[in-house]
């Protein structure tokens, strides 16, 4: 097993512009950068290939190296964390994360990163008032979908971070979530 090597994410700097961002972890000595979408910063509705390929540029001319994408929890609605989420009851409301994800595999393509990463959401009042809903059911078919944007060919691996409080907030959680999802391209953000 290797050294662990730390790397900072862009979420804590989202008062500088993106591509200054990098430059700032850069200089700060980490080896890794997670690149987080942001609404201000950086908003994968708002960014082109273009822009994407700047992106690229500037990380190939740094010493640090993206390590993930990370799809933003709070993107949607900064007081509702991860809402709406993988498994909202609303089938509009979940393919708007739906979509969040595959912006996020089409960003790692484009910069040659092969994680991105997600958190579940949590159980709401909305679940708790239709027992008959399996959240875990929704979070699976949406985890299918988002898989689906994958090619075979593609080394992106799409990982679900475990948080206190969440639908999935344990490793035995999210252990049982991947043989739930049964794909090699599903695996846990530790």
């Amino acid at each position: 097993m290797g050294q662990i090597q730390l790397s900072y994410s862009t979420f804590g700097l989202t008062e500088l512009d993106f591509l200054d961002a990098i430059d700032a972890v850069d200089r700060a000595g980490y080896p890794g950068i997670e690149i987080s979408f942001h609404r201000d910063q950086f908003n994968p509705f708002n960014i082109d290939d273009d822009y994407l390929a700047q992106v690229k540029r500037r990380l190939a001319e740094r010493r640090v190296k993206a390590a993930c994408v990370a799809t933003a929890s709070h993107f949607f609605d900064p007081q509702r964390p991860h809402e709406p989420s993988l498994m909202a009851l609303s089938r509009a409301a979940r393919k708007r994360r739906i979509d969040l994800v595959k912006r996020g595999i089409h960003v790692a393509r484009k910069l040659g990163v092969n994680l991105v990463t997600f958190g579940s959401g949590f159980v709401r009042a909305e679940h708790v008032a239709q027992p008959q809903v399996d959240p875990g059911e929704l979070l699976v078919d949406s985890i299918h979908e988002c898989l689906r944007e994958i090619r075979d060919d593609e080394d992106i691996t799409l990982l679900v971070e475990p948080e206190p409080g969440m639908y999935i907030e344990t490793l035995a959680q999210g252990l049982d979530l991947m043989r739930k999802v049964d794909s090699p391209k599903f695996k846990l953000h530790i």
